[in-house]
C-alpha cells in the first residue's frame, strides 16, 4: 500500500498501471486502470493486500508531447518570423528548451548554394 501511494504521490494518480497478485498461484489476481482505483481497490478490500504482487505502471508521456507540438508550432511560425523568436514563442507555450528548439530549426534548414559561375 505505501509503496503504491508513492507511485501515486511521484507519478500522479491519474498514471495508468497494472497489477498482479500471487502470479501462478491459486488466488492469482489482475487488475488494471489508475494508480489511484487499484489503491481505492487494494484499501477496500484486505485480502486483496495479501501475498506477492507486481506492478507495470505506464511511462510519462507528456514531454514527447509537448515536444511534438512545439516543434509544429515552431515549423508555422516559421512561415511569418524569424526562427530565432518562433523558437522563443514555441518554448515558453511548451515548457520545452529554446535552444533544443532551434538548434532543431538549424538542423532542418537547408544549406544555400552558391552558383560559382555567378
Amino acid at each position: 500500500m505505501d509503496c503504491l501511494a508513492d507511485m501515486a504521490d511521484c507519478f500522479g494518480g491519474q498514471r495508468e498501471a497494472v497489477m498482479g497478485r500471487e502470479i501462478t498461484k491459486i488466488f492469482e489476481t489482475f487488475c488494471s486502470g489508475t494508480l489511484q482505483s487499484i489503491g481505492t481497490l487494494l484499501e477496500s478490500d484486505s485480502n486483496q493486500q495479501k501475498g506477492e504482487f507486481v506492478l507495470v505502471v505506464s511511462g510519462a508521456q507528456d514531454r514527447n508531447e509537448n515536444w511534438s507540438r512545439a516543434c509544429d508550432l515552431v515549423d508555422l511560425l516559421c512561415v511569418d518570423l524569424p526562427l530565432k523568436q518562433a523558437c522563443r514563442i514555441a518554448a515558453e507555450t511548451f515548457s520545452v528548451s529554446k535552444n533544443r528548439l532551434y538548434q532543431r530549426g538549424i538542423d532542418l534548414t537547408p544549406p544555400t548554394s552558391v552558383d560559382p559561375g555567378g
